[in-house]
């Protein structure tokens, strides 16, 4: 599930050695470096990479699992991969149909409950839920972010018939890609009323279990509590949030290790059963955006007419992942962080993509700066597009959040400049006649903001 997730700064010292490639080329050789600048200037916490070339397999780490007293991880420890749980749930989907329990083309209207369903939900059909083509929102309007409301159950199914009854910003079935958590959590949804089945027994029976993924189950319960990284957000440990009736978007917890596991079943053919349920999964069947199609769960990228590489990324509250692969060059590539920030796709396809570029490093040197300097920067800042940002002075160290975001550290780099550590994001402040302006530079666009209220 695409959550906003930002993380923690550290300095080298602290971090165990790296886990280096024996594989020999240009593009492991700039993917390990970039590991090391990332980790150090605090864009994630840990990162593990897995790579796989025409059947060798290796694995680099570089970090900590946990900024008190982690250790460095490795190809079996255990990440939250957020929306990768899409592709997993689309193969259960896929199962299904095979088994003639469902069609592509079912009706989500006839599959729900009759106190958990309205008129509204007429032409949706499970192909539709599956490629981000039903109309649905990215999540239900009365869903609460776990950060800021705290539900040790988390969605209810209460909570999403209460929605279906009466569904918000809808668009019409079938018209356009709209990427949605909802989506997914209602197809899974589906699944176990079918079959009696928790999505959790169904993964296993038709998938973790036949490719001995066993560091994969929803629920830290269900994983080796030795091996589980801890998430960050900033310089804050996250914890676990379940996501109850949106598990299918994003709840799995996996290893490098497994998911290579997973990712290689896509092409080299050893188990037939599961190879027959990849070919469903990997047909393109909407168009995403240019140059991207999707299948069920996977985008479909084309490069140059000839190359086809399958992803799927994800981000929670503490940690980032991505999976991608090319059937035809028989490649593949795991990364996993327990943190998040701006994310490490471009990791992945560089390795996948001859021509895909790694981003450089941000390099902003932090300067010294006291309490008083800082503070006459505190107040609430009125964003062009309606999210406040609040600036804080905690001590000496001043924050920053946005709209209802985590409260994030930022660091001076002059008397009226600072910087994020945990994402590549500046902010700079000019004092004039009509008051305190924030510009916020983030993804090569400036957003000002004036001052609504001093502290």
């Amino acid at each position: 599930m695409n959550r906003f997730s930002l993380k923690l700064t550290v300095v080298a010292a602290m971090f165990n050695t790296m886990i280096f490639s024996t594989f020999a080329s240009d593009i492991h050789t700039e993917i390990k470096k970039a590991m090391v600048e990332r980790v150090n200037y605090g864009l994630s916490t840990s990162i593990v990479v897995g790579l796989y070339d025409n059947g060798n397999i290796d694995y680099l780490a570089y970090g900590k699992t946990d900024i008190q007293d982690g250790k460095l991880p490795n190809e079996n420890t255990v990440f939250e991969i957020g929306s990768i749980t899409k592709v997993m749930v689309a193969t259960l989907l896929a199962n299904q149909v095979k088994l003639n329990q469902l069609s592509y083309s079912s009706d989500v209207f006839s599959l729900l409950p009759a106190d958990c369903r309205s008129e509204k939900l007429k032409g949706i059909k499970l192909e539709m839920l599956a490629t981000h083509h039903a109309g649905l929102p990215r999540m239900p309007t009365n869903y609460e972010t776990p950060y800021y409301k705290f539900n040790p159950e988390g969605y209810s199914v209460e909570g999403l018939c209460e929605y279906l009854r009466n569904p918000q910003d809808l668009s019409a079935p079938n018209s356009e890609y709209a990427y949605s958590n909802l989506g997914f959590g209602l197809l899974a949804y589906i699944l176990e009323l079918n079959t009696g089945k928790s999505l959790n027994a169904l993964l296993k029976q038709v998938i973790t279990e036949p490719l001995n993924m066993h560091g994969t189950a929803i629920g830290i319960q269900n994983v080796d509590s030795n091996n589980l990284a801890q998430g960050h957000h900033g310089l804050v440990r996250t914890a676990y949030f379940p996501n109850g009736l949106l598990d299918g978007a994003g709840a799995l917890l996996s290893t490098a290790s497994d998911l290579m596991q997973f990712l290689a079943a896509h092409f080299n053919g050893k188990d037939p059963i599961l190879a027959s349920l990849f070919n469903e999964t990997k047909k393109p069947r909407q168009v995403a955006w240019d140059g991207t199609q999707i299948g069920l769960g996977w985008h479909i990228k084309t490069v140059e007419q000839t190359q086809k590489i399958y992803w799927h990324n994800g981000s929670t509250g503490g940690f980032y992942s991505f999976v991608g692969f090319d059937e035809q060059a028989r490649k593949a590539v795991v990364v996993l962080a327990n943190s998040g920030g701006d994310g490490n796709d471009d990791l992945g396809m560089a390795f996948l993509e001859d021509n895909a570029k790694i981003r450089t490093t941000p390099k902003h040197v932090q300067v010294k700066l006291d309490a008083a300097q800082q503070k006459r920067f505190v107040g609430v800042y009125d964003l062009e597009f309606g999210v406040p940002m609040e600036i804080k002075l905690e001590g000496t160290q001043l924050k920053a959040k946005f709209g209802d975001q985590f409260l994030l550290n930022i660091y001076p780099e002059s008397p009226d400049s600072f910087f994020y550590r945990a994402f590549d994001a500046a902010i700079k402040f000019e004092e004039g006649k009509a008051g305190m302006t924030l510009y916020l530079h983030q993804g090569g666009e400036i957003f000002s903001a004036k001052r609504r209220t001093a502290h």
